[in-house]
């Protein structure tokens, strides 16, 4: 919206077995009405939430380079604006961190692992709107 990127809620807890997981999202308002793109990595899931409830969940397209095209969606927004009842995707904003050469200390383009279950989230979301990048040759 407006080169906006609005975060107004958050579902987020680490470890939920597969079989509370429906019950799980049954908590957010609405869920069953939208489609939700979950970790492709993750068929058994899919297909459990599709059985219990959830039938418009998809598993997101992944493609070499997939994590760093969704960082690059990411990243086009003018603005990402979370709202403050979603704490842990404030946390986990905070500490998004790129790695960096241990030579030179350059930036490179990986995220640190961790702290990223929430934007690992929202690139799934957003993963229709994410075009892939170039393939540059040899890389």
């Amino acid at each position: 919206h407006d080169g906006k990127l609005f975060v107004n809620r958050e579902l987020y807890k680490v470890g939920v077995e597969i079989v509370d997981t429906p019950a799980f999202f049954d908590k957010m308002p609405e869920a069953k009405k939208h489609v939700i793109r979950a970790d492709s990595a993750r068929p058994e899931v899919i297909s459990h939430m599709k059985r219990h409830g959830y039938p418009r969940m998809v598993g997101a397209k992944k493609w070499k380079g997939s994590v760093e095209d969704g960082i690059s969606c990411l990243r086009g927004f003018e603005k990402i604006v979370i709202h403050e009842r979603c704490s842990h995707a404030i946390e986990e904003a905070r500490l998004w961190k790129w790695k960096r050469d241990r030579l030179t200390d350059d930036i490179l383009p990986k995220l640190k692992p961790g702290s990223d279950h929430i934007w690992d989230s929202v690139r799934y979301a957003l993963e229709p709107l994410t075009k892939r990048a170039p393939m540059l040759m040899g890389w």
